[in-house]
């Protein structure tokens, strides 16, 4: 009965111990826990080797992952940059009205009237 209770809050303080582990790199790029290369001794199933059947494509979608990740945070950061520019501009009323003498087809520039 005691090892049984034991072995519950073990489990149970390992998995509160991964969960705030997993918090704290919550804006990390995580890398993988296991390596790619474990499959190469995997048996190939067509006619290719383990490496190019196994290996090679989950490296290339690491590698495009981690790239797109990458893209995703630098887009991210320069809306926000964008953003905190237009609320700045918003409360200095640095921003020009729009609708103001403008009309439509108006080709008078083009065409000056006989007086």
């Amino acid at each position: 009965m005691i090892r049984a209770l034991t072995a519950t809050a073990v489990v149970v303080a390992l998995a509160f111990c991964a969960g705030v582990a997993q918090g704290q790199d919550r804006y990390q790029p995580r890398t993988p826990t296991l390596s790619p290369y474990l499959d190469y001794f995997r048996a190939p199933q067509g006619p290719l080797d383990s490496y190019h059947e196994y290996v090679r494509p989950r490296i290339n979608l690491q590698n495009t992952l981690s790239r797109q990740d990458r893209q995703l945070r630098a887009q991210a950061s320069e809306l926000r940059i964008l953003n905190d520019e237009w609320s700045r501009a918003q409360r200095t009323r640095t921003l020009a009205p729009t609708g103001i003498g403008a009309s439509f087809f108006n080709y008078s520039h083009f065409y000056p009237q006989k007086r």
